[in-house]
Parts: C-alpha cells; sequence; structure tokens
C-alpha cells in the first residue's frame, strides 16, 4: 500500500478555516472524492479560490438536514415535511433490517484521518448504527437530482473508508460496513455493503486519490463531472484550453469521431458551467450595486426581475378542515365530496384543489347539455380565499433583464 505521507504538500496549511458563509477545508473530504480521483490538482486550486456561496436548491437540502438532525420541521412546507417523513422512515427500516432493534446511534459526525497531527482526509455522515461489528453509514439526498448509486459512489467508499480507519485508530474493528443513499423523492433507499476484504481494498484505492492530491504540481484534467463543482475553474488554464480548443474549432460533425464528440461532449457541460458563474456573478452585483445605491456600466444596462416562486400549502389538515367545512362567512365548503378530493395525510396541490372546485361547482349546462362550470379565475380566487394564510411561495431567483424590458440572453432585433 502507498504510504499516504509521501509526497505531501506543506501540512501546516491544513487546518480547517472558514470562508465566507460556508467551510472550506485544507485537506481533501470524502465529498470531494469524485473530483479529486478525476482531477487530482483541483483540491489544491481550489484553495486558492473564492468560496462558493450555494445555490437556492443546496441551501434547501441543507434546511432539511438540519430539520432532521434537530426532529423539528416547523417552518417547513407541507411537502418539505413528507420528504423528512420519509427520510425518517427508510432510515429507521434500514437500520433495523441490518443491525436490529439494539443499537448504537450517532449523528452528523465527522471522521477524520491525521498525519503529523494534522488532518489529512476526513468524512461526514448524516447518520450511522452500529453493534459494535458491523456498522451501517447514511447520506441523505434531500432534493430530486441525480447521484451514483452506492456501490459506486466514492464519496460514500471514502465515508466508509474514514469511518473504518478512525474507529480501527479508537479500537473498534468492523467485519463489515453497509452505506446507503437515502433519497426519499426517488424512492427506495440504494445500499452497498463492504466486507473486511473490501474495506482494505477501498482503503488503498482511496489512500491513492488523496496522495496524488497532496502531491507538488498534481495533473489538472478537464472534465464535465470534475469541473461541475470546482470553484478554481474560473482561473483554471486547463479549462480555459479545452474550452479555446472546441471554440476555434469548425463543429462539421461529418468530420467529428466519437471520441472527439465525447471531448466536445465534456467541454460544453464545462462551458454551460461558466456561463452559470458569469450569470451568478451579475446577479451579485447588481444586487450589491441596489444595496450600496451606487451604478456603473452594467447596473445601467441589465437589473434584476424579481420572479414569483411555486405555490405551496403550508397545513394540509388545516386546508381539509376548510374544504370540508367552508370559511365562515365567506366560502362554503364541499362537505362530504370534500373526501373525494384528497385526506388529510397527503400533500395538497393547489391546482387539482382548483380543478376539483370547478368540478363542484357546475353553473347549469350548455346547449349540447353538457355541464358547464365557473371559469379557472373564480375558482382561482375561492381556493384563494380558502387556504388564505396557509399559502407560500417559494423562493426563487431573479431573472436579468435589460433596462429595455428584453431578456439579457435575447439578441437585440436589428432594424
Amino acid at each position: 500500500m502507498t504510504d499516504p505521507q509521501e509526497e505531501q504538500f506543506d501540512e501546516t496549511s491544513m487546518e480547517d478555516f472558514p470562508i465566507g458563509d460556508r467551510p472550506r477545508f485544507r485537506h481533501v473530504t470524502a465529498s470531494s472524492m469524485l473530483q479529486v480521483a478525476l482531477c487530482p490538482g483541483s483540491f489544491q486550486s481550489q484553495l486558492q479560490a473564492p468560496s462558493d456561496p450555494g445555490s437556492a436548491d443546496s441551501n434547501e437540502g441543507t434546511l432539511l438536514h438540519e430539520a432532521l438532525r434537530c426532529d423539528d420541521y416547523e417552518g417547513l412546507t407541507d411537502d418539505q415535511r413528507e420528504t423528512c417523513f420519509t427520510a425518517r422512515s427508510q432510515k429507521q427500516q434500514l437500520i433495523e433490517d441490518y443491525i436490529g432493534l439494539e443499537y448504537d446511534a450517532h449523528t452528523e459526525r465527522r471522521e477524520i484521518i491525521r498525519r503529523a497531527l494534522a488532518p489529512w482526509l476526513s468524512g461526514k455522515y448524516d447518520w450511522l448504527a452500529t453493534d459494535g461489528r458491523r456498522a451501517i453509514i447514511g447520506d441523505y439526498k434531500m432534493l430530486f437530482g441525480d447521484h451514483v448509486s452506492a456501490p459506486y459512489n466514492l464519496q460514500l467508499r471514502a465515508l466508509a473508508v474514514a469511518v473504518d480507519v478512525a474507529w480501527q485508530e479508537s479500537g473498534t474493528a468492523f467485519e463489515e460496513i453497509r452505506v446507503a443513499i437515502v433519497q426519499p423523492l426517488r424512492g427506495a433507499p440504494s445500499v452497498a455493503v463492504y466486507t473486511r476484504e473490501d474495506l482494505d481494498a477501498a482503503r488503498e484505492e482511496i489512500f491513492g486519490y488523496v496522495a496524488a492530491a497532496y502531491r507538488s504540481a498534481p495533473p489538472v484534467i478537464v472534465g464535465e463531472r470534475q469541473c461541475k463543482y470546482c470553484t478554481a475553474m474560473g482561473h483554471c488554464p486547463a479549462t480555459r484550453q479545452a474550452l479555446a480548443k472546441v471554440a476555434t474549432q469548425p463543429l462539421y460533425f461529418e468530420s467529428v469521431d466519437d471520441a472527439q464528440l465525447l471531448e466536445y461532449y465534456d467541454s460544453a457541460g464545462v462551458a454551460a458551467k461558466m456561463i452559470g458563474m458569469i450569470k451568478a456573478e451579475t446577479k451579485r452585483r447588481l444586487r450589491q450595486h441596489l444595496e450600496d445605491g451606487t451604478t456603473s456600466a452594467l447596473a445601467e444596462e441589465l437589473a434584476l426581475k424579481d420572479v414569483q416562486g411555486r405555490r405551496e400549502v403550508t397545513d394540509s389538515e388545516e386546508v381539509y378542515r376548510r374544504l370540508v367545512e367552508g370559511v365562515e362567512g365567506e366560502v362554503q365548503g364541499l362537505g362530504a365530496k370534500a373526501g373525494d378530493v384528497f385526506a388529510p395525510s397527503v400533500t395538497v396541490s393547489l391546482t387539482k384543489l382548483e380543478k376539483a372546485w370547478r368540478s363542484a361547482h357546475p353553473m347549469g349546462v350548455t346547449s349540447t347539455g353538457r355541464p358547464k362550470y365557473i371559469t379557472h379565475n373564480l375558482a382561482k380566487i375561492e381556493i384563494e380565499k380558502l387556504t388564505a394564510g396557509l399559502v407560500k411561495r417559494s423562493e426563487r431567483e431573479p431573472d436579468v433583464i435589460r433596462r429595455d424590458g428584453m431578456r439579457a440572453s435575447t439578441n437585440k432585433k436589428l432594424n
């Protein structure tokens, strides 16, 4: 096995430190393992890069993780609470099926492997259960995004290694470790089993990736997967070279073979990331100008336009009660017909509720004898009264528009 202390860069720079609102680690973490494996130079490059403020989606995921950690679901929407309850149920079922009812439980703990007293590799799990011989590690994925399944997931493999090594150093040697991705919005959990032999092989693999990241001048390798979340991409020479190579070549696809097309495809993903970074920085600067009351050529040409988010019901049981009983002095309920629409245990869809309201309120018949219903707008008004105080809109990023009213991404029409 390769000595993980070989060819490390300055260990005194490996302490953890925060940048902005998000933590930055000066050591390799399990969550960055795929990126490090595909591009060893990404780790050191990102140490000099600005911190990523996070997206609206990642912030929502953090919110749901925190709700599960604290077992406190106040302030969440019905959809979010249902997602959390499903995740909690799936977690418990995984533990009981594997460990049983007697186990030690741990939540959101970072396991750290040190070299020369400094953090060298770490991994943070959302939950862990063990009977002393075996352990199961869980990673919540609370949104709908695609993730590599557990048997092929390098983040979970590195996490299993971090847990195995750290617990061995504390006197506990596991015979087997299971890792699980719990993603309620995508169905059943994805699980992988690491036997003792598997854990030893995984350790050698993961330590090889980490050692390569600490070497002097590790290679930087451009690709869609490793560049997707890389904060150093904006100043990465390899990225610029890859984009220039594609941008300067005429795309006559009939003369492009599959190997070249794959290269173009990866570069297209990197280009999309770069475009996203430019748009995000544009929004950030426009917000800053608004807060500071300043202007510039950018602010004179472009502006932010608020976008309404999706309407979400915050209390389905109260909506159900109102639907059955009505709202005193304002809206009549549907009475017994409410049970045909939905039950308190399910999420309320406002669009379906408006459709159900129209169906329950016919206004005579048409000339052909078919039922005639109230208009969509009238149904929407009635449902707005019914759900007053129980609906909020999800947050959405504002759009960037030109001052002349056209979207920034739209070319102006030439006269």
